[in-house]
């Protein structure tokens, strides 16, 4: 478990942070997934069966990052035993946001393969370490509701994307939406790799 070697400031800021770096993260990762279909779509379409064949690279797509992330986050807790928890997570939001951002550059759907790799590499470390940054610093008197109030950071970025969407896909093309859930990410790996000088251990 690391510990807080943060000035006072900082650490009676850093539920509120975590929570900032979660809601990011998650607008990233939402992004992903409401416009993967759309941009692999607009890839295929010069080709017959479009639609088809976008169903299946999605399906491709979806299974590669979620079973590659289920192999690294079986690495996880040695690249945190060298650099920490919290840059760990840091630089595993980096290269999710690396993955997301690249869809803006590809011009086939295979070359997506690559980004979705990237992105797992990020989403091994999305599903479980917040919760044991926040874990950390929650006494056990007050965990159930700090926890419940720490969800929130994965549903409100949702509930903002999704109100946003129609405007979003009039303005900007799927993978530049995408890329721009992207740098949210990158801004949460970030602000983490700032709040890991507040750990050690």
């Amino acid at each position: 478990m690391e510990t807080m070697v943060a000035p006072g400031w900082v650490e009676a800021r850093i539920i509120p942070l975590l929570f900032v770096v979660q809601f990011l993260t998650w607008v990233g990762m939402f992004a992903m997934w409401v416009f993967s279909f759309a941009m692999v779509a607009s890839l295929s379409a010069p080709h017959s069966g479009s639609i088809a064949e976008a169903t299946g690279t999605v399906g491709k797509l979806f299974a590669l990052y979620v079973s590659l992330a289920a192999v690294i986050s079986l690495r996880l807790p040695r690249l945190f035993a060298l650099v920490g928890k919290a840059r760990g997570h840091g630089l595993a939001l980096l290269a999710g946001a690396a993955g997301l951002g690249s869809c803006a550059l590809v011009t086939a759907p295979w070359q997506l393969f690559g980004s979705y790799a990237l992105i797992a590499v990020g989403w091994a470390s999305i599903s479980s370490t917040p919760y044991t940054l926040a874990a950390d610093r929650v006494t056990d008197g007050n965990y159930a509701g700090a926890m419940g109030i720490f969800n929130f950071s994965t549903v409100v970025p949702q509930v903002v994307l999704a109100l946003c969407m129609a405007p979003l896909t009039q303005k900007l093309a799927p993978a530049v939406a995408i890329s721009a859930g992207g740098a949210s990410m990158a801004l949460a790996g970030v602000i983490m790799l700032l709040l890991s000088t507040a750990y050690r251990g």
